[in-house]
């Protein structure tokens, strides 16, 4: 109904006016004075912008995430002082439990700030281990090509790009290579390296899998 949108509207238009303000030059500097806490409140806002959240959704979440920032500026000396331990206390200080967790820990993760989640490092445990299962005369380019891989991923998580190279494709690269290297071994011995490699080599294991 008209009513409905009009209520709509005019919420947007509340919460747009306290974002302003929130945002705003000396609102700004007179909470966050530190100039890095600064730096990382409006990060944050402008990656939650980015990601769509709503006007209402923001101004929520700006408004837990500035007191956290505001203790971080007064109990920490920078941003890579940020470590997991420090933000479950200050978590753990706000009541109810602060929707802002979920948001607020990708982004700092996705700024470098914070270590991956457990599943990434699960993954990169894969992807290392898978490396050294390869056999010996062909590990050493798929090491490299892993770590570029991770370098990529890396790269483009501090691009916060909304499309991102899965660890789990990289694990899952490093194993088709290491099934293609004991390919090698059992059905072309004299090939002892992948320099030595042809594309009938590589249409031959293709054909192989059992896709």
């Amino acid at each position: 109904s008209w009513r409905h949108r009009l209520s709509v509207t005019c919420a947007d238009c509340v919460a747009e006016r306290n974002l302003a303000r929130l945002l705003g030059g000396q609102t700004l500097h007179a909470s966050l004075p530190q100039a890095w806490s600064r730096d990382l409140f409006q990060g944050y806002a402008a990656f939650l912008q980015k990601r769509g959240y709503s006007l209402g959704g923001r101004w929520r979440l700006l408004r837990i995430a500035r007191v956290l920032c505001q203790r971080m500026g007064e109990e920490l000396a920078a941003a890579e002082d940020i470590n997991a331990a420090w933000l479950e206390r200050g978590f753990a200080t706000i009541s109810p439990r602060p929707p802002v967790r979920p948001s607020f820990l990708i982004f700092l993760r996705e700024a470098g700030l914070l270590p991956p989640p457990d599943e990434d490092a699960g993954w990169l445990r894969a992807i290392t281990a898978g490396v050294e299962r390869v056999p010996a005369p062909f590990r050493c380019l798929v090491e490299q090509y892993a770590e570029f891989r991770v370098r990529v991923r890396q790269e483009q998580n501090r691009r916060n790009l909304s499309r991102v190279l899965a660890l789990r494709t990289v694990a899952e690269d490093v194993r088709t290579l290491h099934r293609f290297a004991r390919h090698l071994q059992r059905e072309s011995p004299t090939v002892k390296s992948w320099a030595l490699v042809t594309e009938g080599d590589i249409v031959r294991f293709l054909r192989s899998l059992r896709v």
